[in-house]
């Protein structure tokens, strides 16, 4: 990042902390922003996960799929390292002490006689490849691949199958023990494919972008899986949201949707599970995202409260943070694209206005986002700018709490 384009970011976080300490009793500063890498094109995935020495991000674009070191505030502590070749079909990161799991989705590729694949790739806390494991094949159209771990070290995996004229979501469960790499042969790694379940019907279309989590009950863990399926009504896409339980039977639906493309994620406060998902709905002539509170049947309690505008290609984030639920957004404003972190309290409002991490002129659709200490840490991939030069990527810290803000 330039001295110029810093300077932007830097008069950003001032002036979200002044809306921010005016409207006690919830405050809030940015923190430093730190450049962290660079894409010609621009990277068109990003992940950001939190492990025991700091951060790693990580980031798929046409030259590859990258991951760094980053330290607890976001600045690099190391060189990036490419891992692999692009993850075009989407990218999902779960840290294990200090090492790291990535699930990577390839789409097929017909020009080049490519099959698709969703691959596991374990790395130790160098960033050093310890296994790969490619555990299915996917269509062209694939998008959309997420992983969470179980108490026995295995890993529960959903992903995107897209092909032309059937759209599915898959589910399996995967371990990484008997995984290899080839470094003779550029690091290919094991090709077990595993038996997967699909989990949407075969009828309706199932939109991108699955999300998998693991809870713990009395009966062991479960997996939870949500997702969206969609149809034509009169012309028009429409869509609902379901959770498909490990235990549960067939998938329910938790969601109508007045549009689609819900890109729709669980994420449990300390008091509930709450789906946040986008949907286009009056009277707002723009995608919007939604915050909604189940029950512990995973059935809604409450009705859904808007949140933000979510209006780009990038998918919203969901995470806690310290007493808060914060939304990661992108979003536009005119002919920008920017990032806006909303924080959320237990009746699903806001406390503060909303924070956001803009730079004049820039487009910054892709974003993920991390807690460190009670910190949001968040990763900004940006587009190259129409005058030449490289898209970077960029981490922000912010930390919001009641009372002056340390």
């Amino acid at each position: 990042m330039s001295a110029r384009a810093a300077s932007r970011v830097v008069w950003l976080a001032a002036m979200a902390f002044l809306a921010c300490a005016s409207e006690p009793p919830v405050r809030c500063r940015f923190e430093d922003s730190h450049t962290i890498g660079a894409s010609p094109l621009g990277a068109t995935h990003v992940a950001l996960v939190s492990r025991t020495s700091g951060l790693v991000a990580v980031w798929s674009a046409r030259e590859g799929l990258h991951a760094r070191a980053l330290d607890g505030e976001g600045a690099a502590t190391a060189e990036a390292v490419r891992l692999g070749p692009e993850c075009d079909g989407g990218i999902a990161a779960v840290s294990v002490d200090d090492e790291l799991v990535i699930a990577c989705s390839r789409r097929a590729r017909d020009d080049k006689a490519q099959d698709g694949d969703v691959a596991l790739i374990a790395v130790d806390a160098q960033l050093a490849l310890r296994r790969v494991r490619s555990i299915a094949r996917v269509g062209r159209d694939s998008l959309g691949v997420d992983l969470a771990r179980r108490s026995d070290g295995t890993w529960s995996v959903v992903w995107h199958d897209g092909s032309v004229g059937a759209w599915g979501v898959m589910r399996a469960r995967v371990s990484l023990e008997d995984a290899t790499i080839d470094r003779d042969r550029g690091g290919e790694g094991t090709d077990a494919h595993v038996d997967a379940q699909e989990l949407s019907s075969g009828v309706l279309a199932a939109s991108p972008y699955p999300r998998v989590h693991v809870r713990t009950t009395e009966a062991g863990d479960e997996a939870l899986v949500v997702f969206e399926e969609s149809w034509l009504d009169g012309g028009f896409a429409r869509g609902r949201v379901l959770v498909a339980r490990e235990r549960g039977g067939l998938p329910v639906a938790v969601e109508e949707l007045e549009a689609h493309d819900a890109r729709p994620q669980l994420v449990h406060d300390g008091r509930s599970w709450v789906l946040v998902f986008r949907d286009l709905r009056r009277p707002s002539p723009r995608a919007s995202l939604f915050a909604r509170r189940l029950g512990d049947d995973l059935r809604p309690v409450e009705p859904a409260r808007r949140v933000t505008r979510a209006d780009t290609d990038g998918s919203p984030r969901a995470l806690t943070c310290g007493e808060h639920l914060v939304a990661v957004v992108p979003r536009t404003w005119d002919t920008d694209v920017l990032v806006g972190l909303d924080l959320l309290d237990a009746r699903l409002r806001k406390p503060v206005p909303e924070q956001q991490v803009y730079e004049w002129s820039a487009r910054f659709p892709f974003a993920d986002a991390a807690c460190v200490d009670d910190a949001v840490i968040t990763l900004v991939a940006s587009r190259p700018s129409v005058g030449g030069g490289e898209a970077a990527l960029h981490t922000i810290g912010m930390r919001c709490s009641s009372g002056d803000v340390p």
